[in-house]
């Protein structure tokens, strides 16, 4: 038995040593022009191996082709850069058909006619196409931009482009669409891999079992060639890597295998300490703001880059970020092509759908953000006082494509105030156009100043590290006034009735009358439950010292309010509102100990409403989810707008609600509300407004109604 067994053994070696050897090719072949002149020193590499041309031109390469599918070249500088149609190729030739051409290939490199030692470099971040639709969108507003920009550009110095990764969105039949968009374009495009170009049916071919027919990577290797290349440019080392680990399913690590780092090791073997080199990823490396994004073995390439000059450019978080790492590596990671997913024109950071267009030469890197269908002029957006909902009461500047040399001062009325701060927060414009599933995004090339109250003007200047200048002037009132100028302005509800003035008080039958006479279109109050059922007007739990819960109604009527009229019982508050009749009754039922009380409320509410006969006339709302509720199983017609401020308006709709009631500073956070209620049906009001800038501020949001606490200063704000 154990003959035998060894037997089975030797025999499952010897074949898979056969299958190993199989695989293995001894490649060969010359690099030359086309009138047949050998260009000597090219490096050749198959993503493992590499060796240079000899005087002949000739190379020869060992390849396992179960582990290495192209063999490639990195182009001299003094040679034009292959392509066809516009699309780099030519640089490399797939394993398959170098076994289909009996191990021999000759790569043909043509001399360039002019030697310059300049280049322009086009980064595009994300283009991420995942229908018809995206291609349209990426054709008509990407492309056609860049055909503008690269005619101009071209004039000058050779184009290059580089597509950072996420070509399609898991479509690996849109690479077509990709290459043909790119037809005719007087550029050199290359592509970077993302997570969504591998096809998700696979793992990368590196988690693959050994001689896998099939990986993630095939479809785009089939359009564009390897994923880990170089090649040479103006005195500039450009190297292209993949840093996704991809495990099939679109699951994936960001992550350079030790296989890559030493591929880097190799081809940085040839370049002279000191060089300019360019990296392109798809994830970054080193960015503070999206670390979860981060290849988490950075720092592994840091140390392969020593000695080097480095600039990296990504892509994958959809947002703009700049990082100096040490002293010799400036990363860029840039706003992407489709922005936050072809759903707007700008990324998750408020930077504009775009790329960034590189002047580049051996001894320096320029650069300009270019957004689509704007010009290089733009650095930042401007937000007036009020326009940036959580910051209401300041200017504020997004600057995208900032770092430590960028200066961003301010002038109020003309006169100059120095820095502005810095801080993080996510953009408003993002915030406002986003969809509601996708989360919020911090940025932190954000900048603040906060005009003193009274000053009509506030001019920014910011000014990059190359001494590029933007300024921008904006009106204070721009933000109110505009929301002014449209056709429905929000009508005001005063806040427990219109209290603020001699010998009012809140929740009284003064304040009612007061609201009435005052001209605002609705009224609120709240009412509470006494231990007997009563149900009376009063904001607080508590009443001359008494719970209202615990307590009688008998006990409670010796209390006087701060004007001296007895506490109201809303039969008494209705029969006031009845004598008025173009007044809104807003009703707040406050919360209970308990849903069975809070129903008890419901009930005797709803009735005492329905026998004033002003039910066309009261909207009824409150913080319980349980109230309101119980109010629309009672009257599914009922007008019911729910306080609480944790609910989308989507689930707001789904209760039977007919609008949101929050405060401020919930649709600071969610701007996107407003405009999604709108949508569905729903009304908004927005609570509790005590000051002008507040009232100038939450008109800008146009919701449909305001209560405040000076509802006279709204009026006449609103009237102008």
């Amino acid at each position: 038995m154990d003959i035998i067994r060894k037997s089975i053994c030797l025999v499952v070696v010897l074949a898979t040593a056969i299958a190993a050897d199989a695989q293995r090719f001894m490649f060969k072949g010359s690099v030359k022009t086309a009138e047949g002149k050998a260009i000597q020193g090219v490096v050749v590499n198959n993503g493992t191996d590499f060796t240079t041309t000899d005087a002949k031109g000739q190379w020869a390469l060992s390849t396992d082709t179960c582990v290495s599918k192209f063999v490639h070249i990195s182009t001299p500088s003094d040679y034009v850069l292959p392509k066809s149609k516009s699309i780099a190729s030519g640089f490399y030739v797939s394993v398959a058909q170098l076994v289909k051409d009996k191990c021999r290939h000759d790569f043909v490199l043509q001399p360039r006619d002019t030697k310059d030692n300049t280049f322009y470099y086009i980064a595009i971040s994300d283009p991420q196409v995942k229908n018809a639709k995206h291609v349209e969108l990426w054709r008509s507003q990407t492309v056609e931009d860049l055909k503008a920009t690269t005619a101009d550009l071209s004039k000058e110095h050779e184009v290059v482009t580089m597509a950072l990764g996420d070509i399609v969105w898991d479509n690996m039949r849109l690479f077509d669409d990709y290459t043909e968009s790119m037809q005719g374009l007087p550029i050199t495009a290359f592509q970077c891999i993302g997570n969504h170009d591998f096809d998700k049916r696979y793992q990368a071919l590196n988690n693959m079992p050994y001689g896998s027919g099939a990986y993630g990577e095939q479809a785009y290797c089939s359009h564009f060639g390897p994923t880990d290349y170089s090649f040479n440019i103006s005195g500039v080392h450009v190297v292209t890597m993949k840093d996704i680990n991809y495990m099939g399913k679109k699951l994936y690590r960001e992550q350079i295998t030790e296989a890559q780092l030493e591929w880097l090791r190799r081809d940085l073997s040839y370049v002279p300490k000191g060089s300019m080199v360019i990296i392109n990823m798809h994830a970054a490396l080193w960015n503070p703001v999206g670390i979860d994004g981060n290849v988490y073995n950075a720092n592994d390439l840091k140390a392969v880059l020593s000695g080097y000059r480095v600039h990296i450019f990504n892509g994958h978080t959809h947002f703009f970020h700049n990082n100096t790492v040490g002293d010799n590596i400036y990363e860029h990671n840039i706003g992407a092509a489709c922005g936050a997913w072809w759903r707007t024109n700008v990324n998750r950071c408020g930077a504009p759908n775009g790329y960034l267009v590189v002047k580049a030469s051996a001894d320096s890197l320029t650069w300009q953000y270019k957004p689509t269908g704007g010009d290089y002029s733009q650095l930042m957006r401007v937000y007036s006082k009020g326009e940036f909902l959580s910051q209401p009461y300041s200017v504020v500047a997004n600057v995208w494509d900032c770092d430590s040399l960028t200066t961003v001062e301010w002038y109020e009325d003309g006169q100059y105030r120095g820095k502005m701060e810095r801080f993080t927060d996510s953009d408003e414009l993002y915030l406002q156009s986003r969809e509601s599933h996708k989360k919020e995004c911090l940025t932190t090339h954000l900048f603040k100043a906060t005009p003193a109250s009274g000053s009509r003007e506030v001019k920014v200047v910011a000014k990059n590290r190359f001494g590029q200048v933007q300024s921008e002037t904006v009106d204070l009132e721009r933000a109110w006034l505009k929301a002014l100028s449209s056709d429905k302005r929000p009508k005001v509800i005063a806040h427990r009735g219109y209290w603020r003035y001699a010998g009012a008080v809140q929740n009284s039958l003064s304040s009612l009358r007061a609201s009435a006479k005052a001209g605002v279109y609705g009224s609120e109050f709240d009412v509470q439950i006494t231990a007997d059922g009563e149900v009376i007007v009063n904001h607080d739990p508590h009443l001359g010292g008494l719970p209202i819960a615990t307590s009688t109604y008998a006990q409670l009527a010796k209390a006087r309010l701060g004007n001296g009229e007895p506490i109201p019982t809303l039969a008494n508050y209705l029969d006031e509102a009845k004598k008025h009749n173009d007044l809104k009754i807003i009703l707040e039922i406050k919360k209970q100990a308990n849903d069975s009380v809070e129903a008890v409320l419901v009930s005797k509410a709803m009735d005492a409403v329905k026998a004033s006969g002003l039910s066309s006339r009261v909207q009824y709302i409150s913080f319980s989810q349980f109230v309101c509720d119980e109010i629309i199983r009672n009257d599914k017609a009922a007008d019911v707008a729910y306080l609480g401020g944790n609910m989308s308006p989507k689930e707001v709709k789904e209760h039977g609600f007919s609008g949101i009631d929050y405060s401020m500073d919930v649709l600071r956070i969610h701007p996107e509300w407003i405009g999604e209620a709108h949508k569905l049906g729903l009304t908004v009001n927005v609570w509790t407004i005590a000051t002008e800038d507040h009232l100038k501020f939450v008109t800008t949001l146009h919701p449909d109604f305001i209560t405040t606490d000076i509802p006279e200063d709204a009026l006449r704000l609103l009237a102008k």
